[in-house]
């Protein structure tokens, strides 16, 4: 029992991982910059991200669901304070989490708050002198359970090469390479099984599109990236192409600190 779900939180700490680290590409390398600083075009106030599942299966009728939506509040320094999170498994209804940092302005611990207002899960995080985020952990509630960790490493140039993440008890969960070329990510490896997956970005950073292979080399999944932009030089839409067909929708709505809302 303890191996299947185990297994499970691999596959859905998969999707959230490649969906965070997708949207992270643009960030360039953070030596002597606070690896948690997020990398955004103007004086940005608040961000409005919904994720919308596409389901192209049926000749006849296209759904789209809206998944989740998220919105983050940043301070006049560009980082983001906290976020407000809605779930189509909890019916949209809103969670939250809270950052707190130390003296330096690095985030260090992670509040996330469950439907009953009560503290669901906490996360540390600590840093390398260059401001690199080097270990975070997972706890069970307020610090009650460690249920996993993750330790990164980075190359000369503060691009994070390496990802490991750990069950509590030290058994290693996911391990992945990061592989650059001109200061942008071009391969990541999963260590443990040798399947990859092949980056082609735009000149900024933003993948346009992704090749999966298994540990056999063979092309699984190709998915192309759509953007559109805001006048600030934001994307607001990002349309994923999965061999072909439109399968996930992600848009963002910013608020700036000096322009009304785009």
């Amino acid at each position: 029992m303890i191996k299947r779900n185990r297994n499970m939180k691999i596959i859905h700490f998969r999707l959230l991982f490649s969906l965070s680290f997708l949207f992270s590409l643009n960030m360039n390398s953070q030596c002597n910059n606070y690896s948690g600083k997020k990398i955004l075009k103007g004086n940005v106030k608040e961000v409005t991200e919904d994720g919308v599942s596409i389901d192209a299966s049926s000749k006849i009728l296209r759904i789209n669901t809206n998944i989740y939506t998220k919105i983050t509040q940043f301070n006049r320094k560009g980082m983001p304070t906290g976020y407000v999170f809605a779930h189509k498994n909890d019916n949209y209804k809103f969670t939250k989490a809270l950052f707190k940092f130390d003296k330096n302005g690095y985030k260090i611990k992670e509040l996330r708050y469950g439907l009953d207002n009560k503290i669901k899960n906490t996360l540390s995080y600590k840093y390398d002198d260059k401001g690199n985020e080097i270990e975070s952990r997972y706890f069970i509630g307020n610090y009650k359970i460690l249920d996993n960790y993750e330790t990164e490493n980075y190359n000369e140039k503060c691009n994070l090469v390496e990802k490991i993440t750990c069950f509590s008890d030290g058994q290693e969960w996911l391990h992945y390479k990061f592989i650059y070329e001109n200061n942008q990510i071009i391969k990541i490896v999963e260590a443990n099984n040798n399947s990859y997956d092949l980056y082609e970005n735009d000149s900024i950073g933003n993948s346009l599109s992704i090749k999966s292979f298994n540990e056999k080399g063979e092309l699984e999944k190709e998915t192309r990236y759509i953007y559109e932009y805001d006048t600030i030089g934001n994307w607001t839409k990002s349309t994923s192409i999965e061999n072909g067909k439109e399968v996930w929708i992600e848009t963002r709505k910013f608020v700036y600190y000096n322009l009304k809302s785009n």
